[in-house]
């Protein structure tokens, strides 16, 4: 199987998977709520995290997946780091950017129709991005905003901030909703992620140290073997045994380099891991400004909604009754 079909074929079981965790999903808030609460969340969560997939492959993540998971929500992974802080960012507000044409597509058929369903699907499409925004947990879309930033300024504010929403999440979980523990495990993978990663790299670094000091004895070793081979005084047997030790050099030095050349692409990766490229000062103020600006447009649609629908903070069962 060539590696484009092999390609092809886990795009085709990730769209299939996909499609399974939609139903379920339907399914599962369907029987919570109702079928029509539930399609508004499936199309909330989709276009959300669709943002998210796609702009991972606008950054040039290639392992990539995207599925539903109910009763919690919908998620978009990638399977390779991320080419630096400020793709994370982007990529990070990405969700809740393009999570806005579900938000203007709910009020465009709230202005054509009046329908108080529809008003009610615009505050659940602000509550999910909003919930995503003004979290400071570092897996979620406004944590990696944060968190990004502060990497950017200084590794160890960056640390420090994940270690918070690590505490932060393990809370939630106890208080709130067991979904906090799932996002207490994504957080404690980032972390040790990033800080094994770096202890990687110090690794690979001294086995590279190791094989360049051999490389260096075997070459030493075959210059030697190769003056006394053609110098006079040297018997046939002698001869033919450090022809034997040339050879046996020779193989020892090939391996050598490829194992260095092993190690080389090994400490690439886990650089990038390790050491993403930081973001510069105006990819900061950008993404800081389109952060409060996205979270501002969502705050503003969640308050004119209260002219057509009563709901509470948090609380979306209030709005079930909107959609029977």
């Amino acid at each position: 199987m060539t590696e484009k079909s092999s390609e092809t074929r886990n795009s085709g079981l990730s769209y299939f998977w996909l499609a399974v965790s939609v139903l379920a999903s339907i399914l599962v808030w369907g029987w919570l709520f109702n079928y029509k609460m539930a399609i508004v969340l499936v199309v909330s969560l989709l276009v959300h995290e669709s943002g998210h997939y796609y702009w991972m492959g606008r950054e040039g993540i290639k392992k990539r997946k995207m599925m539903m998971i109910p009763p919690f929500g919908a998620i978009a992974m990638s399977g390779e780091p991320f080419p630096g802080y400020a793709a994370e960012n982007r990529i990070a507000l990405a969700g809740p950017g393009i999570g806005l044409a579900a938000l203007f597509g709910f009020y465009f058929l709230l202005s054509v129709t009046g329908q108080s369903m529809w008003a009610a699907a615009v505050v659940i499409t602000a509550y999910i991005n909003l919930l995503n925004l003004i979290i400071p947990i570092s897996v979620l879309d406004g944590g990696r905003v944060i968190k990004s930033t502060l990497f950017s300024l200084n590794y160890y504010f960056g640390m420090v901030f994940a270690v918070f929403g690590l505490a932060a999440s393990v809370a939630l979980g106890i208080y709130v909703s067991p979904i906090g523990f799932l996002i207490a495990y994504g957080v404690w993978r980032e972390i040790k992620n990033v800080s094994g990663a770096r202890k990687d790299v110090e690794i690979i670094n001294a086995e590279l140290q190791m094989l360049k000091d051999s490389r260096e004895i075997t070459v030493e070793r075959l210059k030697m073997a190769e003056t006394l081979i053609g110098g006079e005084g040297i018997s046939e047997e002698m001869r033919g045994l450090l022809r034997d030790d040339k050879d046996e050099m020779s193989r020892l030095k090939e391996k050598l380099d490829a194992k260095e050349s092993e190690l080389a692409s090994q400490k690439e990766i886990a650089e990038k891991a390790a050491y993403p490229t930081l973001m510069t000062g105006g990819e900061i103020l950008i993404g800081l400004g389109s952060f409060v600006l996205i979270i501002g447009v969502y705050f503003y649609f969640l308050n004119l909604m209260s002219q057509y629908v009563v709901f509470s903070p948090l609380n979306i069962s209030d709005l079930i009754k909107y959609f029977n």
